[in-house]
């Protein structure tokens, strides 16, 4: 209770520092930062005879704000539509901390995307004045996440990715990514066990960016049941956050993991996002649990 009423305050403090913000991003030449992916905007030869669409959704880590949606513009649009997480999962009321949308689907093409509030009914009015983003093209038949995060009290750390998902499952196997949406962690590893028994899995994700397993950004492992998993900052061999004896992947499903939060906050101190990307979405919001 004491985290949820100090996050609300939080939000409404972190209102005031979107328009600062505005003004720095829109100095610096706002734009998401593309992670990995096949951004050409053309059929994949993998997806041929997928439906004709691409599919998004947003993953608020993003200290400070309250709840947000968005609307999108393309080449061809004489406005922003949407608010698109509203108008196509019948969600009222955004996106809010520490949780991801449900896709919304979109044409394959680019975009310029707008944060509004949470409560907003249209497009007109951005948050905080905050500027419109430029999106490259979206690939037919793909899945993208949309990852907003930072601190808006320090507007430098704000930032935002764009992430290629990959939804195959693999029988018998669990697929999971570690994605850092932390600013005050420059470099981030996800490992198994904690302390004296801590073995990194999915290492070198840096601030905004994905963790890399021998290669790859996802891992694949055996279902995870109860687990032990901790973070750790990389080249540092200490802890920064455990997860004890809580984390949970299904056999068969894909699952992303976000650290998010700031080390030390006492209302908003890391964490770890646990979604099971396998899984339906419920009441417009994608199946994640923040850990602990």
């Amino acid at each position: 209770m004491t985290r949820k009423l100090s996050r609300t305050l939080g939000a409404v403090f972190g209102w005031l520092w979107l328009p600062a913000a505005a003004l720095h991003l829109d100095c610096q030449g706002p734009s998401i930062q593309v992670i990995g992916g096949d951004m050409g905007g053309g059929t994949p030869s993998d997806l041929t005879g997928a439906a004709q669409e691409a599919y998004f959704r947003v993953g608020h880590f993003l200290v400070g704000p309250g709840p947000f949606d968005i609307c999108v513009k393309g080449p061809g649009d004489a406005d922003f539509r949407g608010p698109l997480v509203r108008q196509q999962t019948q969600r009222p009321g955004g996106v809010s901390y520490a949780n991801v949308s449900a896709y919304v689907t979109v044409a394959p093409t680019s975009y310029s995307v707008r944060a509004v509030p949470g409560s907003a009914v249209d497009c007109k009015t951005s948050i905080g004045g905050l500027p419109d983003l430029g999106v490259p093209p979206l690939s037919l038949g793909r899945h993208y996440t949309v990852v907003a995060s930072g601190v808006t009290s320090r507007l430098s750390s704000i930032k935002f990715s764009l992430i290629e998902d990959d939804l195959s499952t693999q029988g018998g196997q669990a697929r999971l990514r570690f994605i850092n949406g932390a600013a005050d962690l420059p470099s981030a590893d996800l490992g198994f066990g904690s302390g004296a028994q801590y073995v990194p899995q999915l290492t070198g994700a840096s601030y905004g960016n994905i963790g890399q397993a021998s290669g790859q950004v996802y891992l694949t492992t055996t279902p995870l049941m109860n687990a032990t998993i901790a973070v750790r900052q990389g080249g540092i061999n200490m802890d920064a956050l455990v997860i004890a004896n809580k984390a949970n992947i299904e056999v068969g499903t894909v699952a992303t993991a976000v650290i998010t939060g700031v080390p030390g906050d006492p209302f908003t101190p890391l964490s770890l996002v646990l979604c099971n990307d396998s899984a339906p979405a419920a009441n417009g919001l994608a199946s994640c649990t923040e850990l602990p």
